[in-house]
């Protein structure tokens, strides 16, 4: 079974990065189902949960938390806004040289990421769930 609330999830998570034109539509639905799944999995992961056992006190933080990777990445962005330049790499004095970060694709961005940062894991800390001890049957 999976993730039950996974499609009011993934719509709401459409509202707040929508597409750009030029973007699209298979590979946007597809990258924005992938990472509602990595963070819903990194998430049943931590807490010692499955999917289905998330608490829905946390979809909000699940989404907000999948909403700021695509914004932070810039997985979103057309190949025009990426060329355009993005956060300033790199600066050299001698002979003026300025690089700006290019997003790297969607697929490795997404396998890189980590989702489970101080802030997310405090949050999720509430809802773990404490394997059994050795010894219980």
């Amino acid at each position: 079974m999976a993730y039950p609330r996974l499609v009011t999830l993934t719509s709401n998570l459409k509202t707040l990065n929508p597409m750009h034109p030029g973007y699209e539509e298979g590979i946007y639905n597809l990258l924005l189902n992938m990472v509602v799944d990595k963070v819903i999995n990194d998430a049943a992961a931590y807490m010692n949960r499955t999917a289905e056992d998330i608490p829905e006190a946390l979809d909000s933080t699940i989404l907000l938390k999948a909403s700021s990777w695509l914004s932070d990445s810039g997985v979103l962005k057309t190949v025009d806004e990426q060329s355009a330049g993005g956060p300033v790499s790199s600066i050299s004095e001698g002979d003026t040289s300025v690089s700006f970060a290019v997003t790297a694709d969607p697929i490795s961005a997404l396998s890189g990421a980590n989702f489970l940062d101080d802030g997310f894991k405090h949050t999720l800390r509430r809802y773990r769930k404490v394997a059994e001890p050795w010894g219980t049957d």
